[in-house]
Protein backbone atom coordinates (compact mmCIF):
# COMPACT_ATOMS: atom_id res chain seq x y z
CA UNK A 1 0.00 0.00 0.00
CA UNK A 2 1.48 3.56 -1.21
CA UNK A 3 1.26 6.11 1.51
CA UNK A 4 -1.15 7.86 -0.71
CA UNK A 5 -3.19 4.98 0.35
CA UNK A 6 -2.38 4.71 4.29
CA UNK A 7 -3.21 8.91 3.96
CA UNK A 8 -6.69 7.83 2.42
CA UNK A 9 -7.69 4.74 5.08
CA UNK A 10 -6.38 7.27 7.76
CA UNK A 11 -8.33 10.20 6.46
CA UNK A 12 -11.30 7.64 5.68
CA UNK A 13 -11.25 6.49 9.65
CA UNK A 14 -10.86 10.11 10.93
CA UNK A 15 -13.95 11.56 8.75
CA UNK A 16 -16.21 8.14 10.12
CA UNK A 17 -14.97 9.55 13.44
CA UNK A 18 -16.28 12.84 12.87
CA UNK A 19 -19.25 11.79 11.56
CA UNK A 20 -20.51 9.35 13.92
CA UNK A 21 -19.51 12.07 16.11
CA UNK A 22 -21.79 14.74 14.56
CA UNK A 23 -24.54 11.88 14.09
CA UNK A 24 -24.57 11.63 18.16
CA UNK A 25 -24.61 15.24 18.67
CA UNK A 26 -27.49 15.83 16.94
CA UNK A 27 -29.54 13.00 18.05
CA UNK A 28 -28.59 13.42 21.46
CA UNK A 29 -30.03 17.11 21.42
CA UNK A 30 -33.12 16.25 19.57
CA UNK A 31 -34.14 13.52 22.42
CA UNK A 32 -33.98 10.70 19.82
CA UNK A 33 -31.07 8.41 21.42
CA UNK A 34 -31.29 5.82 22.93
CA UNK A 35 -29.71 3.09 25.13
CA UNK A 36 -29.85 0.55 22.24
CA UNK A 37 -28.09 3.21 20.12
CA UNK A 38 -25.69 3.89 22.37
CA UNK A 39 -24.29 0.46 22.42
CA UNK A 40 -24.25 0.18 18.71
CA UNK A 41 -22.25 3.31 18.76
CA UNK A 42 -19.89 1.85 21.03
CA UNK A 43 -19.39 -1.10 19.07
CA UNK A 44 -18.70 1.12 16.54
CA UNK A 45 -15.96 2.92 18.16
CA UNK A 46 -14.65 0.05 19.07
CA UNK A 47 -14.23 -1.63 15.76
CA UNK A 48 -13.15 1.29 14.39
CA UNK A 49 -10.32 1.62 17.07
CA UNK A 50 -9.33 -2.01 16.16
CA UNK A 51 -8.88 -1.10 13.10
CA UNK A 52 -6.58 1.99 14.37
CA UNK A 53 -4.58 -0.11 15.88
CA UNK A 54 -4.16 -2.42 13.07
CA UNK A 55 -3.05 0.08 10.85
CA UNK A 56 -0.52 1.38 12.98
CA UNK A 57 0.61 -2.68 13.49
CA UNK A 58 1.08 -3.11 10.24
CA UNK A 59 3.15 0.17 9.83
CA UNK A 60 5.56 -0.19 12.51
CA UNK A 61 5.82 -4.26 12.25
CA UNK A 62 6.94 -3.62 8.98
CA UNK A 63 3.91 -6.63 8.21
CA UNK A 64 3.64 -6.06 4.42
CA UNK A 65 0.91 -3.26 3.25
CA UNK A 66 -0.31 -5.54 -0.11
CA UNK A 67 -1.27 -8.28 2.14
CA UNK A 68 -3.13 -6.40 5.08
CA UNK A 69 -4.58 -3.60 1.89
CA UNK A 70 -7.29 -5.93 1.43
CA UNK A 71 -8.24 -6.76 4.54
CA UNK A 72 -8.37 -3.07 5.83
CA UNK A 73 -10.32 -2.22 3.16
CA UNK A 74 -13.11 -5.30 3.96
CA UNK A 75 -13.16 -4.33 7.42
CA UNK A 76 -13.52 -0.84 7.04
CA UNK A 77 -16.08 -1.27 4.26
CA UNK A 78 -17.78 -3.34 7.03
CA UNK A 79 -17.75 -0.69 9.93
CA UNK A 80 -18.97 1.81 7.50
CA UNK A 81 -22.21 -0.01 6.31
CA UNK A 82 -22.75 -0.83 9.97
CA UNK A 83 -22.46 3.14 10.36
CA UNK A 84 -24.86 4.12 7.47
CA UNK A 85 -27.46 1.19 8.79
CA UNK A 86 -27.49 2.69 12.38
CA UNK A 87 -27.76 6.26 10.57
CA UNK A 88 -30.62 5.05 8.55
CA UNK A 89 -32.39 3.52 11.74
CA UNK A 90 -31.92 7.39 13.84
CA UNK A 91 -33.71 8.91 10.81
CA UNK A 92 -36.22 6.30 10.23
CA UNK A 93 -36.93 6.88 14.14
CA UNK A 94 -36.97 10.54 13.78
CA UNK A 95 -39.59 10.49 10.57
CA UNK A 96 -42.00 8.13 12.11
CA UNK A 97 -42.54 10.62 15.12
CA UNK A 98 -42.94 13.60 13.02
CA UNK A 99 -46.60 14.84 12.45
Amino acid sequence: MSEAEKNELRQRLADLSHRLDDRVREFKEKGEFSDIHHRSVIELRQRQGKLIERVHAAEHTGKSWELAKAELARDFGSLFDDFLALEETLDSGISRKKP
